[in-house]
This record gives structure tokens, sequence and C-alpha cells, in this order.
């Protein structure tokens, strides 16, 4: 059985796609032959899958619908931020199976099966044919091997280290001023930027300190295990941070990381703020400083984190994706 997996590096977190994707191919593989198709522009990606040994075919923008006709007959899941119409079209004629991965629930979709990889999964309203199944909450979590091998980090009475991982692209103001405030906070700071950051150049270099120290969006795993507690929004790497028991800070930056910062906050695995357009730094400081001090709060998110984050999930997705090629 062979499976064809499209992938695209996402503006906001770059390679969201190729981790939670080689997450579940990390199953796949063992039943399936797994082939990623790539833009060749997405360097970042293709390096990170060849370094797990896939199969990659890369293309340039204009040979997608070759790469289409050269798999005609597989089944293929779609992992992609980018609005690519004719494409979803070529898919439905060509391919045995459709899956899409999706976590916003802001377009309509003609597959078989949709995977919502994110805790609020199961809550959002997607367009769908009455045929196709949706998967989503915190059973089809899509979380990296790498990051599930690795040990729940140690509650420290004292915290030293922080984690800063905000994920603003187009906009950098949060950052930009919590960055201006931590500076005078007795602790240490990791803060990751991505690569797509607003002024990120400028940024580094206006804002050091000599208590914050920048990391690129690669480097969060090796980062997270030196901290004892973060401040994160709601993009993919949450759900990174819990699977290694991290006591999180949620900021909500976007309109549609509401719902998902609700359902984490309700579930008592993170500490939530914000609400869109109301982000105030200070609110931020608050609650690093109240957090920072709490050691038996911090000791009790991370009891959440492992009661209620899936050790399973990528296997219960993967299996729901087998009995889909099967049937």
């Amino acid at each position: 059985m062979r499976l064809i997996i499209k992938v695209d590096e996402n503006n906001k977190d770059i390679l969201k796609a190729y981790y939670r994707m080689s997450a579940l191919a990390d199953v796949l593989k063992e039943i399936c032959e797994v082939i990623f198709i790539c833009n060749k522009t997405d360097v970042n990606g293709i390096v990170y899958l060849f370094k797990k040994r896939y199969k990659v075919h890369g293309y340039d923008g204009p040979d997608l619908q070759n790469v289409v006709n050269k798999y005609k007959g597989e089944s293929i899941i779609i992992d992609t931020h980018q609005k690519l119409s004719v494409f979803d079209d070529l898919c439905i004629k060509n391919f045995n199976k459709v899956i899409y991965v999706d976590d916003k629930g802001t377009k309509a979709f003609k597959g078989d099966m949709i995977i919502s990889p994110v805790y609020e999964g199961n809550t959002i309203n997607y367009l769908v044919p009455k045929s196709c199944k949706i998967i989503g909450g915190k059973d089809a979590l899509l979380i990296r091997d790498e990051v599930r091998a690795i040990q729940k980090i140690p509650i420290a009475a004292e915290v030293k280290n922080i984690l800063i991982a905000l994920g603003e692209t187009s906009k950098n103001l949060v950052t930009r001023e919590l960055l201006e405030r931590i500076k005078y906070i007795d602790c240490s700071f990791k803060v990751v930027l991505t690569k797509k950051l607003k002024e990120r150049e400028l940024i580094t270099i206006k804002l050091k300190a000599y208590n914050i120290e920048f990391y690129e969006e690669e480097d969060l795993l090796e980062v997270a295990s030196q901290c004892d507690m973060a401040v994160s929004g709601f993009n993919y790497y949450i759900y990174e941070l819990l699977a290694i028991g991290m006591p999180t800070i949620g900021i909500v930056l976007e309109r549609t990381e509401i719902n998902g910062g609700i359902c984490l906050l309700k579930e008592e695995l993170i500490k939530g703020i914000g609400v869109v357009g109301l982000v105030k730094v200070s609110e931020i400081i608050k609650e690093i400083n109240n957090l920072k001090s709490d050691y038996k709060g911090r000791l009790k998110l991370q009891e959440n984190t492992r009661n209620k984050i899936n050790p399973r999930s990528n296997i219960l997705v993967a299996d729901n994706v087998l009995n889909l090629l099967r049937s």
C-alpha cells in the first residue's frame, strides 16, 4: 500500500505540517510506503524529512499537476495552509482516498476524511459531505516521536529559565513590548522567534539583554528541555510543550485562536490570558511572576498534561487512516 503526503511550510509555524505529518508517517510507514511531495522551496522542511529518511518528491510550483498524474490512483493526505482549489479538484478526480489535515474549519472540503489535530477539533463545524469522516480533539493530536521521547521536565521550586515562543509573524507589537519588559525580571529568558517575524533581525539586535537569548524554531525542543516554564502563543508548539509537561502560559494573539485557548484553559492544561486586540503586556508580566512563584500550580499543570495529553494519539489517528484506506 502506498500513501502520498502533501505538505507545505506555514507562514506562522513554518514546519508545522512537516512535524505533524512526520509524526503520523512514523506510524503509517510500518504498513504503507510513504512518499512526501513538497515544493522545492521548502528547504527547511525537506531537510527535516531527509534526516528522518523519508522519500521526498520535490517539485517546482507549475509541476504540481504532473506530480498528481504520476501518483494517480493512490491515496493522499494534504496538510497545507495554501488555497489550492485547482489542486483540490485534481486530487478528488485522481486519488483513491483524499484526507485533509485542518485546524481552522474556514473552508469547505470534498475529501473522505478530515483530521483536526487540535484540542478543540471536535468542536469545529466543518463544511464537508455527509460521507466525510472527521476525527479531532485530544485523540487526534499529532506530536513528533522525538518530543514524546523527552522525559517530563522536572518542576523546580525556583524558576531560573523561561521559554518565550509567541509565534508572531506579520505583527511584532506584543513580542517587542514583552522583550522590553522581561529584561527587568530576575530570570533568564530563551526566546524563540519565527523566521517570518516582522523586523526579526532588528529585534534581535535592539532588544538584546543580559538575560535574553534568541533562538530559531528548529531549536525549540533543545531549548525547552532547559526551561522551567513557558509563555506560548496558541500555535503548533504549545502541544509539544504540553507533551513534555511544560507549565505554560497561553497567549491569545489572533481571533482564530480563541476556541483553542478556551479548550485548553477549561481542561486546566495552561494558564491562559488575553482577548484578541486587548492583550496587555502588563498582564502577561503579572502572569509570568504569578506562575514563576507558584510551585504547586506548576506541579498541577504538569499533572494535568499527564492525564489529558493522550500518548497514543498518533496511533489512533493512523488506525483511522488505515481503516479508510482499506475500505
